[in-house]
């Protein structure tokens, strides 16, 4: 819905302006009338029009100065100046205002139509843009969990070139690589109260600090924060941050290593193996331990390979549970971090052994697609963990498929249901559930019996009905039709009609009618 403002003091122009934006932007279109520029002023306060169509010469304010005004408090706005004055510097000063065009009475209809298409579009267009910011900014909301993951695993694993060739710190909000590393190992009650420790450090790091923790692992996290530290205030920053962190825990079973404050990458790589050692050794105790230099030669105490969190990795993956799946992988990598002990070729062989696994489960449920190529392909630890998770979530959805028969069947039922239930808010998840599919399977066998996505089928079908609608009867009006075919947005529909048809409904519904006089005559 778009609205448009008439200001002209002369009733006859308003109506007519009036009459021809109704005759030809019917579906998308509010008018509202002012008889004056400061009309015109109040009705914009609580109309918000997107278009202004506006008289020069009028009572009080003038047109000039109600352009001047509007522009300073709604800069968007789109000025169409309509008016019987053609005095040049009053052209000159309204183009400066920025106003689209300068038309003089008796205006055309054509041009007046072709001004506010002008409009609507560039309209149509910001609408555009900020839903485009909108879903980049939720699209980089999304990715922020995965960069800092990403950012935990190469400080692990020591890969601080990666760590500078990508600018994590720098795509996490994050200037400095000042700041300190923290261990802690929450001895709570059962998992579940564990788990809702962490959650709360997490909360608390978000809320307070610019910072990063891993994924609790057997009552054990790892946590860094960021924060340059003048020497002399050092000391005291990380005993108030290990104060607050255990604080956040509101458990009264903690245990906290510190290191040393860090002023670059490298040393909080130190720091890490250095808490992560005390971690190891800590034995039951509870309290806060300062460590006063960096223990890098950390702990050869041999771990061995987590067979049972791996098993936990392919439970899910037979639910099909992408996020829990995802999840465990994860919590198994930082295993393999802290067995690794620093070095790369040793953190590369234990994911090596859980991409050998991944292979004999992906030949275990028969799937076509082959994999043991495309991991030879990475020797970077960060990268072959990355493409892991990648298989891990295709198996979630390809560990179990439909054959051939059960997905024509599969079609046909979805078919069935799309074409009864189209003039309603129906999702793909709808009609997935509906047959009994996975989303991520019935899009793949939809797309290949089809030839085109769910989307476009149930937009096409809609619109298919539309036409057949107003060809029954042509007088209907857009609105009415929006929602006879499943829209709940007249604008929606007709830029969905437009993409299918490559014409307006508007448009559409003229063809119709001239065709339908054209047969008329003919029959005289």
């Amino acid at each position: 819905m778009f609205k448009i403002l008439i200001a002209d003091d002369e009733p006859i122009a308003r109506e007519a302006v009036a009459t021809i934006i109704k005759k030809h932007f019917l579906e998308k279109i509010e008018i509202a009338q002012a008889q004056s520029g400061r009309e015109a002023v109040e009705k914009a306060g609580t109309l918000q029009p997107d278009i202004v169509c506006m008289d020069i010469r009028m009572p009080g304010l003038n047109g000039i100065e109600t352009i001047r005004e509007l522009k300073r408090r709604y800069p968007e706005m789109i000025f169409i100046v309509i008016t019987a004055f053609d005095d040049f510097d009053t052209v000159v000063e309204a183009l400066k205002l920025g106003v689209q065009d300068y038309f003089l009475k008796p205006i055309k209809i054509d041009d007046l139509v072709r001004s506010l298409q002008k409009a609507i579009g560039q309209i149509m267009q910001r609408q555009d843009e900020r839903e485009e910011a909108l879903n980049l900014k939720d699209t980089v909301s999304k990715l922020m969990p995965e960069l800092e993951k990403e950012l935990i695993y190469t400080l692990f694993i020591g890969n601080i070139a990666r760590i500078y060739d990508y600018g994590y710190l720098g795509l996490l909000g994050i200037k400095t690589e000042c700041g300190g590393c923290f261990g802690l190992r929450i001895d709570a009650a059962d998992e579940a109260e564990a788990q809702r420790a962490a959650q709360r450090i997490k909360q608390y790091i978000k809320n307070r600090y610019r910072g990063l923790s891993s994924s609790l692992q057997d009552g054990k996290m790892i946590v860094f924060l960021f924060e340059e530290i003048t020497v002399k205030d050092r000391e005291f920053w990380l005993h108030e941050c290990a104060k607050n962190l255990a604080q956040a825990t509101h458990c009264e079973h903690v245990f906290l290593s510190v290191a040393p404050y860090s002023t670059s990458l490298h040393e909080l790589r130190e720091s890490y193996l250095t808490v992560a050692a005390v971690l190891e050794n800590s034995n039951g105790n509870e309290g806060t331990v300062f460590c006063k230099t960096w223990d890098s030669f950390s702990v050869e105490k041999r771990t061995e390979y987590p067979f049972k969190l791996e098993e936990m990795v392919f439970q899910e993956i037979r639910r099909g549970c992408v996020t829990a799946a995802h999840e465990k992988t994860v919590q198994l990598f930082e295993v393999f971090a802290q067995i690794s002990q620093g070095s790369q070729k040793k953190l590369v062989g234990e994911i090596q052994k859980f991409v050998a696994a991944l292979i004999r489960f992906r030949m275990s449920v028969e799937s076509e697609e082959g994999t043991e190529d495309s991991f030879d392909l990475f020797t970077d630890p960060v990268e072959l963990m990355n493409r892991c998770l990648q298989e891990v979530e295709t198996l979630c959805h390809t560990a179990v498929q439909p054959d051939k028969e059960t997905a024509n069947e599969s079609i046909r039922k979805a078919i069935g249901y799309i074409r009864e239930n189209y003039r309603n808010n129906i999702s793909l998840c709808d009609v997935a559930d509906h047959v009994g599919l996975s989303s991520f399977y019935f899009t793949k066998i939809f797309k290949n019996e089809l030839g085109m996505t769910f989307v476009r089928y149930l937009t096409s079908l809609r619109i298919e009905n539309a036409k057949k609608i107003m060809e029954k009867d042509p007088a209907v009006q857009i609105k009415e039709l929006c929602y006879e075919v499943g829209y709940n947005d007249p604008k929606y529909f007709c830029r969905a009609f437009q993409s299918i048809e490559k014409q307006s409904p508007t448009a559409f519904r003229r063809a119709l009618k001239a065709k339908g006089r054209q047969e008329e005559k003919e029959c005289k």
